[in-house]
């Protein structure tokens, strides 16, 4: 999943946390401030906003082998 962490109507990381309680789907938070993933999810993958792709690339694949 590529989760933004901030969203106008909810809070992406609550939503994670709801899915991730069902079963686990690596992730990645995209955001343009670090510090509510980082502190909430610490052991997550987040990277900011504007991002180029070959970051969301290396995200993914980092998030893939963090995998359980």
């Amino acid at each position: 999943m590529i989760v933004d962490a901030h969203l106008k109507d909810g809070n992406g990381i609550s939503v994670v946390n709801t899915i991730l309680r069902q079963n686990f789907i690596p992730h990645v938070f995209v955001t343009g401030d670090k510090s509510g993933p980082q502190k909430h999810r610490p052991n997550d993958i987040v990277i900011d906003k504007p991002f180029r792709e070959g970051y969301l690339l290396e995200a993914k694949k980092r998030a893939m082998v963090n995998a359980p």
